[in-house]
């Protein structure tokens, strides 16, 4: 904290609509990794949680939209550590809102933990309009669920998408025609999946 003064608004979006000035994660990278290096300090992600949901742009364009919770262990010269949690989001229309998600947990790690002077305006001056996706059915999260080829990690996932919309209860038809909840389906097949 001593190291890490203040991080300047040196980016800036001039693309789209929005013209503005930010503080990317490459700011933070080449503020926080020279400190890091000569304290002898780590900062790596132990465990991922990400989440993904179909969405659109408020100009109606099909995005995709990624939440992560990392945390990470803090490690010391001594190799003790500590742990921090912090999450990212992204909507993107590529393949590349997951590493887009991580970066924005990332860059809020460094800035909130080195309590980064940041000068921003208050985050409830702006707000931003997103347009509304279709609702994915459960039955196409039962068919991908059933398909061999669905990974414990993707069941994983979609089981985490139906929690965060509150949805694990709906009722669908599973593969013996017998009604079950989508949530307990995907439990049920991923115990069969190694």
């Amino acid at each position: 904290m001593k190291d890490v003064r203040a991080i300047a608004k040196a980016s800036q979006v001039e693309s789209g609509p929005a013209k503005f000035w930010y503080r990317g994660v490459d700011a933070a990278m080449e503020a926080f990794a020279p400190v890091i290096r000569r304290h002898g300090v780590l900062v790596i992600p132990h465990k991922v949680i990400a989440g993904h949901a179909p969405a659109t742009t408020s100009g109606g364009k099909a995005a995709r939209e990624c939440t992560v919770t990392i945390q990470y262990r803090i490690y010391g010269p001594m190799g003790d550590y500590i742990e921090a949690e912090a999450a990212g989001e992204s909507l993107d229309n590529g393949d590349k809102g997951t590493a887009k998600a991580q970066s924005v947990a990332l860059r809020t790690l460094l800035f909130h933990a080195g309590m980064v002077p940041l000068r921003d305006t208050d985050p409830d001056a702006h707000n931003l309009e997103r347009g509304e996706a279709p609702l994915r059915p459960a039955t196409s999260y039962r068919d991908e669920a059933l398909n061999p080829a669905t990974s414990k990690q993707r069941l994983y996932q979609a089981h985490y998408e139906l929690k965060s919309m509150n949805r694990l209860g709906e009722l669908i038809e599973n593969e013996t025609g017998e009604s079950e909840a989508i949530g307990d389906l995907i439990v049920r097949i991923g115990k069969t999946r190694s």
